[in-house]
């Protein structure tokens, strides 16, 4: 009975295939399963994981899947080349199954024509909330140039995708009311379906099938957007013996106030949770992240460092500087109105003599070597920088930055920034021991002098030590993070996988059989509109 009830039914068939495969996929990686995370301290060019815990929080292991794929595909959008290689492959197979009458479903047909109509209205809505956006931008970028977009660009897209959301999901729920209450539906006009001309035809397919495309592509798009603006909890970093006057710290952060993904206030409760006891918020030409920082953790009573920062950036000559401890918003030329009195507009030599006239600090960030780099190294060095970036994001700089930083010992530091705009975990920082006498994390100049000393750590986190080896080509290069993420998952995260894809095995089944019992003259009957779309059609 069991075996013929699947020979009946090919979906549940394929459903139950693919489930018991996964499981069992997940079975086997349990008997291996062991989190392993490295620690080394790029600076002294030594491992350092004895001296480090890496420890992922309960409340993670109930969202295990969700927050493992945003991390692990998510933040560098590797999905986006498998989505272009394998949706056309997809309609092409859907299109092929049609016209030669393999789907016989009538139900299916129809409800894959409502979630159709349903795209289409999203991408309108989409279409609609980015040319609103990219007007609103336009307008303050004409008003006030380029510094209007690196402060505002990140907030007003987060607001408008937010309110398409809103929309789309209302949306959502009006078609799931009309179906349970069709006599409450409104009139709505069919659309007139004009001739059948056979020469415009290819051409209306065609455009069709873009239509659709970009209509599931930006929808998975926000889906991935609104997954990196969530705070996931995250690793927690400990040191294993840690010392007196012993902090850690990241020197470069972004936040919603020029380009990243959380807010000034979720950056703080985000470096509390990873264990770091001190940042510099270093927003693109403006202070603004570390001013709302600063006043959440007075607010809160929290014991959270937060160090006043920018980043300079300087796109035409491709060179950006964090400057540390100065409340003015220095930007290169081009990147304001000139005359604009909200900021002072110097070039990269008269910025940093500035920032040292009022006592403050500067730090090239993730710099080239020369001959790519526009300026050398020792020129940098007669201006005044404080240090050089040998680990940004995760990712290690050219050795001879790091042979000339200790050449200049007392001169010039070392320094690890994170530079992280998402919600991902932290992957690098800086252990600094203060001297007991001036034991004060707030004090910016003894922090820059014992930096300067260059016998702190700049530790990079290594959170996939041991990668799978794949070819090196596009299609493995999307699957790569992801075969490395689930490679390096501890048991409990695996029995997360386990659980989830139990859940969702039972939520497909059940949606099936609601499906199955649907009303097709009640699915005929919804109607989509899709008006917003006309500029399309």
């Amino acid at each position: 009975m069991f075996p013929s009830f699947f020979k009946k039914d090919k979906f549940t068939l394929i459903v139950t295939a693919g489930f018991l495969i996964w499981v069992v996929f997940l079975i086997i990686l349990s008997f291996s399963a062991s989190r392993e995370i490295h620690f080394t301290d790029y600076l002294q060019g030594i491992d350092v994981t004895s001296s480090y815990t890496s420890t992922i929080p309960i409340g993670r292991y109930f969202l295990e899947p969700i927050i493992g794929l945003t991390f692990s595909i998510g933040v560098d959008l590797t999905w986006i080349f498998t989505f272009i290689l394998f949706f056309p492959i997809a309609r092409v197979s859907y299109a092929i199954l049609r016209k030669g009458n393999k789907i016989k479903s009538k139900k299916f047909l129809v409800l894959s024509q409502i979630a159709k109509n349903y795209l289409l209205f999203a991408l309108g809505i989409l279409l609609l909330v980015i040319i609103g956006v990219v007007l609103y931008l336009l307008i303050g970028f004409l008003i006030s140039g380029f510094i209007f977009l690196n402060n505002h660009w990140q907030t007003s897209a987060q607001v408008g995708l937010s309110v398409a959301t809103g929309i789309i999901l209302f949306k959502l729920g009006v078609i799931v009311y009309r179906y349970y209450r069709p006599k409450s539906q409104l009139a709505q006009s069919n659309p007139k379906k004009g001739k059948n001309n056979k020469i415009l035809r290819g051409f209306k397919i065609t455009g069709k099938e873009l239509r659709l495309f970009l209509a599931v592509f930006l929808f998975i798009g926000l889906i991935n957007v609104l997954l990196l603006t969530v705070p996931w909890p995250a690793h927690k970093i400990e040191t294993t013996t840690p010392g007196p006057n012993e902090y850690l710290f990241d020197f470069h952060v972004h936040t919603t106030k020029s380009d990243g993904f959380l807010t000034p206030e979720e950056r703080v409760d985000w470096y509390i949770q990873h264990g770091i006891h001190g940042a510099a918020f270093t927003d693109h030409e403006n202070q603004r992240g570390y001013e709302r920082a600063k006043t959440y953790i007075e607010r809160r009573g929290l014991t959270f460092h937060a160090i006043r920062g920018q980043e300079y950036t300087y796109h035409a000559l491709d060179i950006h500087l964090n400057y540390f401890g100065v409340a003015d918003i220095i930007v290169p030329p081009g990147n304001a109105k000139p005359g604009d009195p909200s900021v002072i507009i110097l070039n990269v030599s008269n910025m940093i003599a500035y920032v040292k006239s009022k006592g403050g600090f500067v730090i090239v960030n993730h710099y080239s070597s020369p001959p790519g780099s526009p300026y050398t190294y020792n020129e940098l060095l007669s201006w005044g920088v404080d240090g050089f970036e040998i680990i940004n994001n995760g990712r290690e700089y050219s050795v001879a930055i790091r042979n000339f930083c200790i050449a200049n010992n007392g001169t010039l530091a070392c320094i690890a920034g994170s530079d992280t705009h998402t919600n991902q975990e932290l992957n690098s920082f800086v252990k600094l021991t203060l001297n007991s006498t001036f034991n004060d994390p707030s004090n910016l100049t003894h922090i820059f002098q014992t930096l300067k000393l260059n016998n702190h750590e700049c530790v990079w986190i290594n959170l996939y030590p041991n990668p799978v080896n794949t070819p090196d080509t596009l299609v493995f290069d999307s699957f790569r993070t992801l075969t490395d993420y689930f490679t390096n998952l501890d048991i409990f995260q695996i029995l997360s996988w386990i659980f989830w894809s139990i859940g969702g095995y039972v939520l497909v089944l059940f949606l099936y059989g609601r499906f199955k019992k649907a009303d097709i003259n009640r699915l005929k009957n919804i109607k989509v509109r899709r008006s917003l779309l006309k500029i399309l059609e």
